[in-house]
C-alpha cells in the first residue's frame, strides 16, 4: 500500500512539473512575439548649415514609428534615401556632405554626441535624433 501511496504521490508531482514548465514556455513565447510586434516612436530633426545648401530643414523633419530593434541606418534609407559607406551617412535626401569644407553629416541622440554609428544604433521610445551637417573648418 506505501509503494501505491508513494507512486501516486510521484506521478502526481511529476505531472505537477511537467505543467508549469509548459505554463513557463507559453509565457516565455507570448513575451517573444509581444517583442517583436512592438513598435517605438522616435523624432528625426535636421540641422544644416545655410552656407553649404538652402534647405527648409522644417519640412524635412518627422515624427516617425518603426519596429523595435530597427537601426537609425535602416531608417534613413528608408524614409530619406540615406547613402552611406562603410556604415558612415554621405548623403541624406540628396544633400552630400562636403569633405573641402569639413562638413560630414553627424548625429546627436537626445541631445549627446552619439558615441555609434547609425548602423550600430537601435532607435528606442521617445528618441530624439538631429542629424548635423555643419561647416568644420578649422579656425586660423
Amino acid at each position: 500500500m506505501k509503494k501505491i501511496l508513494g507512486l501516486f504521490t510521484f506521478s502526481f508531482l511529476l505531472v505537477g512539473c511537467g505543467n508549469q514548465e509548459t505554463t513557463s514556455t507559453e509565457s516565455e513565447t507570448s513575451e517573444n512575439i509581444q517583442d517583436q510586434n512592438e513598435e517605438v516612436t522616435y523624432t528625426i530633426e535636421f540641422s544644416i548649415d545655410d552656407e553649404l545648401y538652402s534647405v527648409d530643414e522644417e519640412e524635412m523633419n518627422q515624427e516617425l514609428t518603426s519596429p523595435k530593434d530597427t537601426t537609425l541606418l535602416e531608417i534613413m534609407q528608408q524614409e530619406f534615401d540615406a547613402v552611406d559607406s562603410n556604415g558612415f551617412i554621405t548623403a541624406i535626401d540628396d544633400i552630400e556632405q562636403n569633405e573641402s569644407k569639413k562638413a560630414y553629416w553627424l548625429f546627436d541622440v537626445n541631445g549627446e554626441f552619439s558615441q555609434v554609428g547609425a548602423g550600430d544604433y537601435q532607435l528606442e521610445e521617445g528618441d530624439e535624433i538631429t542629424w548635423n551637417l555643419e561647416t568644420g573648418q578649422d579656425e586660423e
